[in-house]
């Protein structure tokens, strides 16, 4: 990181680095036949091109979903010509694979739909039952809308008398490798399956067995659960152990066993919190200053109290400070099982090398929930896009100033004459504070794009005290950065 913004500053101080992002597979042509296929309505030419071996396995899969996206059907319908694919002795393994990742990363599809196309696969004999899980803990993942939105949509699956117990089975241990799950929800849910399952208690616990094993890996890789709640999750995974062992030997009467089960979950959801989100705090009132631009700025950072003031660091896509930031204690990344000192994506990931095991969401743009300007402001405030940064650096003047004793980057509009304040504050990386009076940057709402230029990289203003006018840079997502909001007029 300190590498990247001394390029960028130095670049800044003697050749002007360009504004402008390009992405070098975003923007790049399609080879081969593909680059006459519009994504919209021509699903069977891009199933034809894919079969026909022009497109490579990653840029098959994202076209895919890029054609599930635009059709201007139904979502029923959808499933249908997905399903009709997979149903077609002319397609290719390779293409019916590309067709079903597609659809999981697809926003069009409910959870429903995409089990739907897994049962499909399993029933085909085109994926082993590890892959299964996978695969519906990728749908849940890249599920659209709010946590109670997606809880609604897994205990909907969990309670139809249209599954087996396995596909139940599947479908918990998928939840409870969710990144985008919490615990409590995860605990709710493997609740609610033993209650109201009626299959045999020899089913019962095997679900119990392998559910709780996965809930000690999760939360130890993830660190979900720690210090106290990590204990707790220990003891209650000893006691479901025991019983269980006692129903098995005869040594306990089953019924007795499991409400005793039901009842140790249910105390640690009270104690973690359940799948009901806690009631956000009232958000806090920001002023705001109207430069006549495109959106309005807030007047501080987000924590100050005065527009020279420092505030908070927060790491891209985390809504909390803290005391140090590093990739170990980032919010949407994991170790990688080959190498724990290197770290992959759970979310915001556009290209496979950049997630963990090749997980790719698509995302480019912060989720609301994830918008720490948005949960702390309410309303329509949220981080600034990479244009609304270009609006605003090209809108102002500038000049570097003391303000209240502190060195400051000061903007005046060139429309009416009112002025934003900017601290150098530098940036955290670990639990070091760096360039403090050299650098002034706050995070955008949205992904760097280009893949061969900084992985896991952000877009963020970058400004020199020695040149004041601000340029773009980058970032890595886990540093600890300022944030400047806007809103909408």
């Amino acid at each position: 990181m300190k590498a990247i913004y001394k390029a960028l500053l130095t670049l800044a101080l003697m050749t002007a680095v360009p504004t402008s992002f390009t992405s070098c597979r975003e923007d790049a042509p399609s080879v081969n036949q593909t680059a006459d296929i519009t994504i919209k309505n021509e699903f069977s030419k891009l199933v034809e091109a894919i079969n026909n071996g022009n497109l490579k396995r990653e840029e098959a899969i994202k076209k895919v979903t890029e054609a599930i996206d635009g059709m201007n059907k139904s979502s029923s319908e959808i499933l249908s010509e997905i399903l009709e694919v997979l149903g077609s002795v002319n397609n290719t393994l390779e293409t019916k694979l590309a067709a079903i990742e597609g659809a999981i990363n697809s926003q069009r599809l409910l959870l429903k739909e995409k089990l739907q196309l897994i049962a499909k696969a399993i029933g085909d004999h085109m994926l082993n039952q590890d892959e299964v899980v996978k695969k519906i803990t990728q749908a849940i993942d890249k599920l659209g809308g709010t946590l109670a939105e997606k809880l609604e949509q897994i205990k909907t699956a969990i309670n139809s008398n249209e599954k087996t117990a396995q596909e139940k089975l599947d479908l918990i241990l998928a939840m409870i490798n969710a990144q985008t799950i919490n615990l409590g929800s995860k605990l709710d849910a493997l609740k609610t399956l033993i209650e109201t399952e009626t299959v045999a208690i020899s089913q019962k616990i095997d679900i119990l067995d392998k559910a709780m094993k996965a809930l000690q890996e999760q939360a130890k890789a993830n660190g979900v659960a720690n210090g106290q709640i990590q204990e707790q999750l220990k003891a209650l995974a000893t006691t479901v152990n025991t019983l269980l062992e006692e129903v098995r030997t005869g040594k306990a009467e089953a019924t007795k066993a499991f409400a005793e089960i039901l009842q140790k979950i249910q105390e640690l959801i009270d104690k973690v919190g359940g799948s009901t989100p806690p009631t956000p705090p009232t958000p806090a009132p920001m002023e705001a200053v109207d430069l006549g631009l495109s959106v309005d700025w807030s007047s501080t950072y987000l924590g100050a109290s005065t527009p020279e003031g420092y505030g908070d660091y927060y790491a891209w896509g985390e809504t909390e400070p803290k005391t140090e930031y590093k990739w170990s204690n980032y919010k949407w990344a994991k170790p990688t099982d080959s190498d724990p000192n290197i770290y992959k994506l759970t979310k915001y990931s556009i290209y496979a090398d950049w997630g963990y095991n090749g997980f790719v969401d698509h995302k480019k743009t912060l989720d609301p929930e994830d918008d720490v300007a948005h949960v702390k402001l309410g309303g329509s405030w949220r981080l600034p896009t990479e244009p609304e940064i270009k609006e605003l650096a090209s809108g102002c003047t500038w000049e570097t100033k003391e303000v209240n004793g502190v060195p400051c980057l000061v903007g005046t509009s060139k429309q009416n004459g009112k002025t934003i304040t900017l601290s150098i504050a530098g940036y955290f990386e670990g639990n070091s504070k760096m360039y403090v009076n050299e650098i002034v940057g706050f995070w955008t709402n949205q992904v760097y794009l280009d893949e061969n230029e900084g992985d896991h990289s952000v877009a963020l203003v970058n400004m020199s005290p020695s040149k004041p006018e601000p340029e773009l840079g980058k970032g890595k997502r886990f540093v600890g950065v300022q944030v400047r909001a806007v809103r909408s007029k």
